[in-house]
């Protein structure tokens, strides 16, 4: 799905999602603002939409191939036309004699791929200083914003619009489309980094490569082959640093609904510490509370939040 309205529901600078029901989706929008650090609002959006129009173009221009190889093959069936013989559109059982990409079997990234490295053309963009690997950031953050507005809005049939969606309303359907759009914006992030990371690399080879000549000494294959062991290394360390901070990120992110459940029990509990005369009896009222929720947690874990917490207040159970 192309840009459109998605950061109307996500900002792409400073949104932040519920950890529930998946808490991957903030830090896939924080490693794509890695990649677009120092771009402004104004900038990420002039991008989503030069991005978008990119996808455009290349599925136009697919469908006009298309239509051009199904009439050298004579098989003007399969296509629909006007009476002066001009063809703009393609049957559907066309796709069953011939390889044609839409947006209906083609992702936005396959899309993007294919179109940035034909069309792109920084010059018609009012950005400085554009760089292909910015695009797919972007489009990890517009598929976040897929995400955003799922989570946020259902379509009601019945007046063939979108409206607020209610708790608890997160059907199976939903939440498959949920995990579909962050999975799309995971393979997205990572071609993004990935791009990054060899134009650091071609940087640094050139770089290397230049302060040899300066010196007005040969460029020897000895001298290639060492500047290319020192680089990969450099990018080695930088990647495993970059996995070693990611899985830090995550860690951290996997811990914090957990942090906020135990918040919210503990908070309620401490409103009033003697309505229950055991942490036992604490515990399973919360867990009932949390259920109601679509919340899961083992009493023995919720029993435990409830004792540490008594302990650090000085209380002691009847």
């Amino acid at each position: 799905m192309s840009y459109y309205d998605q950061f109307k529901y996500f900002d792409p600078l400073k949104g932040k999602l519920p950890y529930s029901p998946f808490h991957e989706a903030n830090w896939i929008a924080s490693r794509a603002r890695g990649v677009l650090y120092g771009r402004s609002d104004r900038e990420i959006r002039l991008l989503a939409e030069d991005a978008s129009q990119l996808i455009d173009i290349y599925f136009d221009q697919e469908k006009d191939a298309s239509i051009e190889m199904i009439k050298n093959d004579g098989r003007y069936e399969l296509l629909d036309g006007d009476e002066d013989g001009r063809y703009y559109s393609i049957k559907d059982e066309a796709h069953d004699h011939y390889d044609i990409r839409t947006s209906e079997n083609t992702s936005d990234l396959d899309a993007l791929q294919e179109a940035v490295g034909t069309f792109f053309d920084p010059t018609t963009v009012d950005v400085n200083d554009v760089k292909e690997y910015e695009y797919f950031a972007i489009l990890a953050l517009w598929l976040v914003g897929d995400y955003a507005k799922t989570l946020e809005l259902d379509l009601d049939l019945t007046k063939m619009e979108y409206v607020k969606r209610e708790p608890g309303t997160l059907s199976s359907f939903h939440t498959a489309r949920l995990g579909q759009s962050l999975i799309a914006a995971m393979d997205a992030v990572c071609y993004a980094e990935r791009m990054r990371d060899m134009e650091r690399m071609r940087k640094r080879y050139d770089g290397r490569i230049h302060e040899i000549q300066q010196t007005h000494q040969p460029v020897t294959d000895e001298d290639i082959d060492r500047i290319r062991a020192e680089i990969l290394q450099q990018v080695e360390e930088v990647s495993k640093a970059r996995q070693v901070e990611h899985a830090k990120e995550l860690n951290r992110a996997r811990h914090q609904p957990n942090n906020a459940i135990r918040k919210q029990v503990l908070d309620q509990w401490e409103t009033n510490t003697t309505q229950f005369p055991s942490a036992e009896k604490a515990g399973a009222h919360y867990v009932d509370v949390l259920a109601k929720q679509g919340i899961e947690r083992e009493h023995r874990t919720v029993v435990g939040w409830i004792r540490t917490r008594a302990k650090e207040l000085g209380i002691r159970f009847r």
